[in-house]
């Protein structure tokens, strides 16, 4: 299991969240898929700010639960998502 951070706002979150293949979002986290959460939009979506500031939860966190699938498609997958809400910021 890992999080990060993306730059960028809920539209990037969301562009970002399409442009996935392989990996398939998920409210919950767990099984042999890997899955991805975005916290605010779902296990922390009635969480009032301050709390959801405490413990770490931010608008640009994603939670990833890595599954069973090859790593160099999932790293491929991760990359063209990635390219895809980059290309948008450029224009």
């Amino acid at each position: 299991m890992l999080s990060f951070e993306l730059k960028g706002d809920r539209q990037t979150i969301n562009k970002f969240l399409q442009e996935l293949n392989l990996t398939k979002y998920a409210m919950t986290l767990g099984g042999i898929r890997t899955t991805i959460s975005h916290p605010v939009s779902s296990s922390h979506y009635d969480t009032p700010e301050e709390e959801k500031a405490k413990i770490g939860i931010t608008d640009q966190l994603l939670r990833v639960s890595v599954g069973i699938e090859d790593e160099a498609d999932l790293i491929h997958d991760f990359e063209y998502a990635l390219s895809q809400i980059e290309l948008e910021e450029g224009e």
